[in-house]
């Protein structure tokens, strides 16, 4: 998005469907907040270990924490100069006075660096729930996709 030049086409529309996806993703996280304080999570495979189980939990925290300081990053450079989040045409979210100074700049830089971070926790996570499933042999990643043991 930050490449796109005056004269693209999709130079207006990238960052309304950019920031409406934000706000969508940021009620998702919201709801998923809830239903995991609600509903209980199913217990690790037996065979992992300690280390194995503690950096399970950490890499889930993690996921959960940069997503939110994405989302709330985004909103930060959306509000800066106390502007609102328009969703389309549909309706504005009004927006706070600017908290900081150079808030869009600073907010723009984490929130980059973030969105970065995110991948590789991502690919990392990936790449674990692979392991578990085709080296380990074990339900993890069925648990993760909600599949039922028979």
């Amino acid at each position: 998005m930050m490449g796109l030049t005056y004269y693209d086409s999709f130079y207006s529309l990238a960052p309304k469907i950019h920031e409406a996806l934000g706000v969508a993703v940021l009620l998702l996280m919201l709801f998923r907040v809830v239903w995991k304080k609600l509903n209980a999570s199913p217990n690790p495979p037996t065979t992992n270990s300690n280390l194995i189980n503690k950096t399970s939990k950490l890499a889930h925290l993690s996921l959960y924490l940069i997503t939110f300081l994405i989302l709330i990053t985004g909103l930060l450079i959306s509000f800066s100069g106390g502007q609102g989040l328009e969703i389309f045409d549909w309706f504005t979210i009004p927006g706070p006075a600017e908290l900081f100074e150079n808030q869009a700049t600073l907010a723009g830089e984490v929130h980059r660096l973030t969105a970065l971070a995110l991948m590789v926790l991502v690919a990392l996570h990936t790449l674990a729930a692979l392991k578990h499933h085709l080296i380990d042999k074990d339900t993890t990643l069925k648990n993760m996709l909600g599949v039922k043991e028979k």
